[in-house]
């Protein structure tokens, strides 16, 4: 759910503003959830006022934005509309970054709800999200790109009785993407010197999903559900290159190739589960499921038992378990058609193990520890780029790998230490150990991402009700990269060309990443309403991160053979950004 997802998901598709709680959970989760391994991110919109209307007109650098909300019907019911336009080009411009860029996009969320009686609630929801991105330079000639994301969803929440509760939701919506472009690097032979792209894909969807909770008595509940898929793509992928050889007169030629794919697969997946929550003492509560998936597209079935137990030991002392099977299918709509797949993969399956311990220290303090263990089995193979720089067409670079993991491992231990200190001041501190690798062709490999050491430092202070400042550090260890250089290869028809040459995977570190965001609040008094100024300052310091290192090659006017390296990929410098809302 993000707008310009070609390059990075920079911003999210749902303004925050329209969002009133968000869950996270990271370890073990139950058998409700399926069909991805290793986390539940779930939102849920604000809650309107039952009566009145309260409406909010905001404006920043990045975008211009208006929410609305009130109650109807005595009470009975709620609206609530929420629209954002963007102009990421103006804060480009203050950190000399938007040289031939022009991104832009825009969002809009509806929400009504109506409680015909105390113990039903129907609601009815649309989200619409569309963004657009031009780009040129030097070496690209154009590059337009668009996506166009709308989804609609009706609900029913039922309390049958003190013990019976149901909510049965349906949904429907469609996602399309643009991409064409066309590229010139005359001379450049450490990829394509000429790549002309046109890429069109649309994915639809509709379902339907009823859960059912029953109270058998004080210590013991059932849970059950399905849910029903159809689901449909649309892919029509073509590309089209000019790569420099050397010809067998020793002469500089050109090698042409074309990738096109058109494919329109569709299916339906259909999920059940059935779990047991048991309160045997007092102290213990323990939750047993499993849970069935049927996926047509690529003909599977699958099984996954989980338990979840917590046990109190005292008052201020929590500790949590989890064990359980995670499957994710290659989705319909996740086909790499610009690497030339054609066909889906069978569904990743991860066996985890977590332990979490809650405990509530002397002056208000918080810690929690959580510890975790996850093997991955029948990975699908993985399309990436040895140089993990943003890319307008990543899929034709030279320096495209295809990865086919036997297993995977991710373990680590997490802590966070927070307090807030009543009505003025909150912190929070937080480091993680972790490690992430596959095994391919017999060696463990870090992944791409893998981030051994983090830490995080936080903190809020709100002297009065009219000033509110926070700052937050995050730094990480550097993320693996593999090191690249060139090597000369010959062909059947005796020409030469000169391709890239890979060192172990991901066997050398980028530098360590880390950079300063703050924000400073100020609220006025305003009519009936209150204006809101703010201040933000990402990476406050203007911290040089580098995201990947690239060796490039080209044969200048005279042939000869250039080589060299960069100074390594940018990642965003300071970005400094005014705004105001205001509300009444």
């Amino acid at each position: 759910p993000y707008h310009l997802k070609d390059f990075d998901g920079v911003l999210g598709i749902v303004d925050v503003h329209s969002i009133g709680s968000i869950d996270l959970v990271t370890g073990g989760f139950g058998v409700e959830h399926g069909d991805k391994l290793t986390g539940v991110f779930d939102m849920t919109s604000r809650t309107p006022p039952i009566s009145g209307t309260r409406t909010t007109l905001g404006l920043s650098i990045t975008n211009a934005s208006f929410m609305s909300q009130g109650g109807f019907g005595t009470g009975r019911g709620q609206w609530l509309v929420s629209a954002r336009r963007g102009y990421l080009d103006i804060a480009m411009a203050l950190t000399g970054g938007n040289d031939g860029i022009s991104p832009q996009y825009w969002d809009v969320f509806g929400k009504v709800q109506y409680q015909p009686h105390r113990k039903h609630l129907f609601s009815a929801s649309v989200l619409h999200a569309s963004d657009n991105l031009s780009l040129s330079d030097e070496t690209l000639q154009f590059l337009n790109t668009g996506w166009k994301s709308s989804y609609s969803w009706v609900a029913w929440d039922a309390d049958f009785n003190s013990r019976v509760t149901a909510r049965t939701m349906a949904w429907a919506g469609r996602v399309t993407r643009h991409r064409a472009g066309l590229g010139e690097d005359l001379g450049r032979v450490s990829g394509p010197e000429w790549i002309s792209v046109l890429d069109d894909q649309a994915f639809t969807f509709a379902g339907a999903r009823h859960d059912l909770s029953v109270e058998l008595s004080d210590r013991a509940m059932i849970k059950l559900g399905g849910e029903f898929k159809r689901l449909k793509s649309a892919y029509d992928y073509f590309n089209a290159t000019r790569t420099l050889i050397a010809t067998p007169q020793n002469q500089l030629g050109a090698r042409f190739d074309t990738v096109a794919v058109a494919r329109v697969p569709y299916g339906d997946e259909a999920s059940a589960y059935l779990a047991a929550r048991l309160r045997p003492i007092d102290a213990v509560t323990t939750e047993i499921g499993v849970r069935y998936d049927n996926i047509s597209h690529t003909h599977e079935a699958e099984w996954s038992p989980r338990i979840l137990t917590a046990l109190e030991l005292s008052p201020s002392t929590n500790l949590r378990a989890s064990l359980g099977r995670y499957y994710q299918s290659h989705g319909i709509h996740e086909l790499q058609v610009r690497d030339g797949e054609r066909v889906f993969s069978p569904s990743d399956l991860a066996t985890q193990l977590a332990f979490g311990l809650e405990q509530r220290l002397p002056g208000e303090v918080n810690l929690r520890i959580e510890l975790y263990r996850r093997a991955i089995a029948d990975q699908r193979p993985r399309y990436i780029n040895s140089e993990q720089e943003l890319s307008a067409f990543p899929e034709a670079e030279g320096n495209r790998i295809r990865i086919d993991p036997e297993r995977g491992n991710a373990r680590g231990v997490e802590v966070l230490v927070s307090r807030e200190l009543g009505r003025n001041w909150a912190w929070s501190i937080s480091y993680v150990l972790a490690e992430a690798e596959d095994e391919i062709d017999g060696e463990w490999v870090p992944r791409a991402l893998d981030q051994r050491h983090t830490f995080g430092v936080s903190a809020a202070y709100r002297p009065n009700n009219s000033w509110r400042f926070s700052a937050s550090w995050y730094y990480h260890t550097g993320w693996p990269t593999t090191d690249t250089g060139f090597r000369v290869d010959s062909h059947a028809d005796g020409s030469l060309s000169l391709v890239r040459a890979f060192g172990p995977l991901n066997a050398i570190r980028l530098p360590a990443y880390h950079r300063l965001d703050l924000r400073a609040t100020r609220n006025f008094s305003v009519g009936s309403g209150v204006l809101q100024v703010y201040l933000d300052v990402f990476n406050a310091y203007n911290r040089t991160n580098i995201s990947s290192w690239d060796r490039w090659a080209y044969v200048n006017e005279q042939g000869n053979l250039i080589v060299g390296r960069d100074n390594g990929q940018e990642m965003m410098r300071i970005l400094p950004s005014i705004g105001l809302r205001y509300e009444f």
